[in-house]
């Protein structure tokens, strides 16, 4: 698998999480492959598809609003020209993040999230 379609199906994920409703969001990890090509995709690469793709930045603030866990990254547009990530429970040890560009803040938030759901595979 290329790259390009592995970072299709990544920024997709949220999308297709409510539209399957009948797999987990660590299946759709694992089939989107990756789990096992995690090392090819970091924050710049995933900022340029979402550069083509800016509709999908409303998919992840949605993702990270709707969750219900008591710990995990967390996304949030505070404004127009402030997007926030950080991690619950606050602490300490992870600061939030502060973005005026929403593409980069989102990229940032997505390897955070897929990073962290896949060592909890």
């Amino acid at each position: 698998m290329d790259t390009e379609s592995l970072l299709l199906k990544i920024i997709d994920l949220p999308d297709q999480f409510n539209k399957v409703r009948n797999k987990s969001i660590i299946t759709l990890l694992k089939e989107s492959g990756y789990v096992e090509l995690f090392g090819n995709v970091n924050e710049d690469n995933i900022a340029e598809l979402l550069s083509k793709y800016p509709e999908k930045i409303n998919y992840w603030l949605i993702w990270s609003d709707d969750k219900r866990s008591r710990s995990g990254w967390y996304f949030i547009k505070e404004n127009e020209n402030l997007f926030k990530i950080g991690y619950l429970p606050r602490d300490k040890k992870v600061g939030e993040l502060k973005y005026s560009n929403k593409i980069l803040a989102c990229a940032a938030y997505i390897k955070l999230e897929l990073e962290d759901i896949r060592l909890n595979c």
